[in-house]
């Protein structure tokens, strides 16, 4: 069962979803993150490729903010 401050991860790389509001008056909180390194392969050791296509209809566009160096 989750408990407050649970946390989970997955490799998300090769996966194509649409979260649906159905969360009802629960907080949700969710961050991206983009990693680099290998290309994700299929089951047949195909590597994956990239679509480009607009999601702005769907989230919420935020631009990256630098880290202090």
């Amino acid at each position: 069962t989750w408990q407050a401050g649970d946390l989970a991860i997955w490799d998300n790389r090769a996966t194509q979803h649409y979260a649906v509001a159905d969360y009802d008056d629960q907080y949700r909180r969710l961050n991206r993150v983009t990693l680099a390194g290998d290309i994700p392969v299929d089951v047949h050791g195909q590597h994956s490729r990239a679509v480009a296509g607009d999601a702005s209809l769907y989230s919420d566009v935020v631009s990256p903010i630098a880290l202090a160096s």
